[in-house]
């Protein structure tokens, strides 16, 4: 394990930034089950009251997930923190063990 992957365990192992959102995933057959993926939320610029009280048409911001964790696919439907949202881009850091994972609120256009 090279320093970076060293790092990005330990980060992920830290109470105070760890979060945790639900997918639903194909489970190989015509059923789907649920599965919980660990993020770490980077700071929005949004109102916190704004999304407090469920209003959070247009709310965007940025989880950080491992890529072994979880593969982002464009317009997924995610639950994080009870509420629903859809993924609209992501990017993958250098080292290929992170993906920035922009999600938007899925009443908003």
């Amino acid at each position: 394990m090279n320093c970076f992957e060293k790092l990005t365990e330990d980060i992920f192992r830290v109470p105070e930034f760890v979060d945790f959102f639900t997918v639903e995933v194909n489970n190989g057959s015509s059923s789907s089950a649920l599965q919980d993926v660990q993020c770490i939320q980077y700071h929005t610029d949004n109102d916190l009251q704004f999304t407090e009280y469920g209003y959070d048409d247009g709310v965007e911001f940025v989880i950080v997930v491992k890529c072994a964790d979880f593969e982002p696919k464009k317009n997924q439907k995610i639950t994080f923190h009870e509420k629903q949202y859809k993924i609209v881009r992501w990017e993958t850091d250098g080292f290929n063990l992170m993906n920035n994972i922009t999600i938007k609120s899925v009443t908003s256009k």
